[in-house]
């Protein structure tokens, strides 16, 4: 074996020797490192936590209460579609019944004649006075 043999297998030994030390000091700066890094994030999330489960909650109830306002909304929403619905029934009724009268001339002699004795009728009655009114004719009530 020549002689520059052994220095080269020793130089290439300290060598592997000096790459075995540093390859362990990083693993164990890096266990370290993540050991630190895993505590922080447990302290960040013990911080947090809190915080969070309240906006948690307020979204919560943010969303019950569109929830609840949109349940009564679909309800009033109900509601006055049945009432368009009646008072469109009633305008059709009367249209109807208007196009009945006025299609037949009998029909519309006997609605003037009712219409008229109905105004002569409430004509004659005497109105109902406040106290201490004086009625038509210049006589108090109660006298």
């Amino acid at each position: 074996m020549p002689p520059n043999t052994e220095t080269v297998l020793t130089v290439i030994a300290g060598a592997l020797v000096f790459q075995a030390l540093v390859l362990l000091g990083a693993l164990a700066w890096a266990w370290s490192a993540s050991r630190r890094l895993g505590e922080r994030l447990d302290r960040l999330e013990r911080d947090v936590r809190p915080r969070l489960d309240s906006v948690t909650d307020g979204f919560a109830r943010v969303a019950d209460g569109v929830s609840r306002l949109s349940e009564d909304a679909q309800r009033q929403l109900a509601s006055v579609e049945s009432a368009v619905n009646e008072a469109t029934g009633r305008v059709r009724t009367t249209g109807e019944t208007v196009e009945r009268v006025t299609r037949h001339p009998a029909g519309l002699l006997a609605a003037a004649l009712a219409l008229t004795v109905a105004r002569r009728f409430t004509s004659r009655r005497p109105a109902a006075a406040a106290p201490g009114v004086a009625a038509p004719g210049g006589a108090s009530p109660g006298v």
